[in-house]
């Protein structure tokens, strides 16, 4: 995961169309040529080629480096044809000026408190389900990992999946010793300490003897499934997002039915585009007798809601006018509820709306919808 492996696609990149630029939603935000996708990837090709000094220009690269969500809609067909994961480029080129020892404040914040406390926001580890129902089984080979932001910033998300999984029967637990999945580590460039992560979580979800590993988090999810891999990690336990498994689950389920809510559904990323499960969300919302109007911008080509890679970290206020900007799109739909499946999604999305529109969780919704057998 260095700046060399993509060398190739780096040039690539920077001497396509750049059709990409029309669609970013950082470049739609701050509008200056260095943030547009293809002109980031040029400036990682004048690092490989010498163009650039890191050691004399690493702090002017690092503010562009950081201006991304690594959302991936630029590297979506039709806005990219050429298959270049740019947000790989990204992560590579933050990693390499972490080894460069050319850190931003926020990061410095993060990588402190992740080495301390074991998440990025400074908060007590042995207080990481404080807010959530606790769960724990030994005999469970199910595990339900909350994550850091819906432990800490959105227990309701948990406390609606913990409320949904253990009314459909299913035997799980939560992990005790449970850390940071290191998603965001690996987006901001701590690649060292997002191994150290990543040992941690594998090595007490198989202490435990998990088979499934379920996550209402999207970040953590794409971590486990594909990251560990990048990061040379094997894992033996089947890993899913909670929809997937619910979808599943849902005949097992007394649910009360919401049909007089029309609503609109944002796909997040790291569960859309990132992972293929646009339809598990969507099933549930039928179910619960929701209609959904479908915003223009979806599925593959979802815009993002400006929070992911670390945009909220380092730069907050980016973060949040790309947010606003989907949030506008969702009203445009006519609609006054927007649901998601993911915490940051919800976080970013609610702010954003300033009350203009309800933000929840797909999860929430189910778990207000049922009813005791």
């Amino acid at each position: 995961m260095r700046l060399e492996e993509f060398s190739s696609r780096i040039l690539t990149c920077s001497l396509c169309l750049k059709m990409c630029k029309y669609v970013c939603p950082v470049a739609s935000v701050v509008r200056y040529e260095p943030v547009y996708p293809p002109n980031k990837a040029l400036i990682a090709h004048m690092i490989l080629s010498g163009m650039i000094n890191l050691k004399d220009e690493g702090e002017n690269v690092a503010r562009y480096a950081y201006l991304c969500t690594t959302c991936g809609l630029c590297s979506t067909p039709p806005w990219c044809g050429l298959d270049v994961r740019l947000w790989e480029i990204i992560e590579a080129l933050r990693a390499d000026l972490v080894d460069q020892g050319i850190i931003l404040e926020p990061v410095k914040r993060v990588l402190k408190s992740a080495s301390e406390n074991r998440n990025p926001y400074g908060e007590n580890l042995h207080a990481r389900f404080s807010k959530v129902k606790h769960v724990f089984s030994d005999d469970a080979d199910v595990v339900y990992f909350v994550g850091c932001t819906t432990s800490y910033r959105v227990p309701q998300i948990a406390n609606a999946v913990i409320d949904v999984l253990s009314m459909a029967g299913l035997n799980f637990t939560l992990l005790k010793d449970e850390w940071c999945c290191g998603s965001p580590l690996i987006r901001l460039g701590l690649i060292d300490l997002a191994r150290e992560h990543a040992e941690h979580n594998i090595n007490a979800l198989n202490d435990i003897g998990a088979k499934t590993v379920v996550f209402s988090c999207p970040g953590c999810y794409r971590t486990f499934k594909i990251d560990y891999e990048r990061l040379g990690y094997k894992i033996k336990f089947e890993v899913k997002h909670v929809t997937e498994v619910v979808v599943d689950l849902l005949k097992s389920l007394k649910i009360r039915k919401k049909e007089d809510i029309t609503a609109t559904y944002h796909d997040p990323c790291h569960l859309g585009r990132h992972l293929g499960i646009f339809d598990a969300p969507r099933q549930i919302l039928s179910v619960l007798g929701i209609q959904i109007r479908e915003m223009q911008w979806r599925r593959e080509n979802s815009r993002c809601c400006g929070a992911g890679g670390g945009m909220l970290i380092t730069n907050s206020e980016v973060a949040y006018a790309a947010g606003r900007r989907r949030v506008e799109e969702a009203l445009e739909s006519g609609v006054k509820n927007l649901i998601t499946a993911c915490p940051f999604c919800r976080i970013s999305l609610e702010r954003a709306s300033g009350g203009k529109i309800e933000v929840k969780d797909v999860m929430e919704l189910l778990a207000e919808s049922l009813e005791e057998r």
